[in-house]
């Protein structure tokens, strides 16, 4: 992920569920540009925030043609730092909105 101020940040994703056109779970961890992992603390991101946070996703259909996105974090030790991955989370899904748009 990239911020506008050209602020670079890589995770690893591991998978751990992947049922077809319904649900995916994952854990999110934080690494370096080449994939090594990294505490979060290393990359300047607030204290607090666990090395590998637990990701649901979950597809539900609206429509024939419209699909609900759910994304579900768990295992943040405090609001704030929900707030922190709300931001970071809103900025992807606002890309992925942006690049599904496009196609």
């Amino acid at each position: 992920m990239r911020s506008e101020q050209g602020w670079e940040l890589y995770n690893t994703w591991t998978y751990r569920s992947i049922e077809p056109m319904d649900r995916i779970e994952f854990l999110q961890g934080f690494a370096d540009k080449d994939g090594t992992s990294v505490v979060p603390a290393e990359l300047g991101l607030a204290p607090g925030i666990p090395d590998e946070v637990r990701h649901v996703v979950s597809f539900s259909p609206i429509d024939n043609t419209t699909t609900e996105l759910t994304v579900r974090e768990y295992g943040y030790p405090n609001a704030e730092i929900v707030e922190i991955s709300r931001a970071g989370l809103e900025q992807c899904l606002d890309k992925m909105a942006t690049s599904v748009a496009a196609a």
